[in-house]
């Protein structure tokens, strides 16, 4: 009996060995996958950092037609809003009845406009093309009428 006890122990002290092996091992497949996963890791968050701000510039210009309609205004929308409406080409529209309109960019965004896109205050638009940048990269994007959106 003595002899079957003893063998009993070994056998399950080989076994609480094995099972730390196992455990070791376990944790150097974990870091493995870790060391590969950290270094892109930072570039996952700036990619959301990036779509989310883009989502944004789009949401503000998007949400022009709704400003134009809910405030009930027209607008113009044109490249630099510290310039008077009276030296831009407004063909029918009168420039006093025109409020010059801005777009909320997230920080280190710009917008160009190639020709003043009119807002009406019943939402309609007269569409146009404009260039949104960010650091070296630009997109253009055509607005067209009625509603000017940005389709994804």
């Amino acid at each position: 009996m003595l002899k079957f006890r003893k063998k009993i122990l070994i056998l399950l002290h080989i076994i609480k060995r094995i099972q730390m092996m196992v455990k070791v091992f376990v944790l150097f497949i974990i870091g493995l996958a870790a060391s590969l996963a950290l270094p892109n890791l930072s570039l996952v968050f700036d990619r959301i950092k990036f779509s989310n701000e883009q989502k944004s510039a789009y949401r503000s210009i998007n949400l022009l037609s709704y400003k134009a309609l809910s405030q009930n205004k027209d607008f113009v929308l044109f490249n630099d809003t510290k310039e008077s409406l009276n030296n831009q080409e407004l063909g029918l529209y009168n420039s006093a009845m025109l409020s010059k309109v801005s777009v909320e960019l997230p920080t280190g965004w710009s917008l160009s406009v190639e020709k003043p896109i009119f807002y009406k205050s019943s939402g309609f638009c007269s569409g146009g093309r404009i260039l949104l940048s960010v650091g070296k990269y630009s997109y253009p994007l055509k607005l067209n009428p009625p509603y000017c959106q940005i389709q994804k």
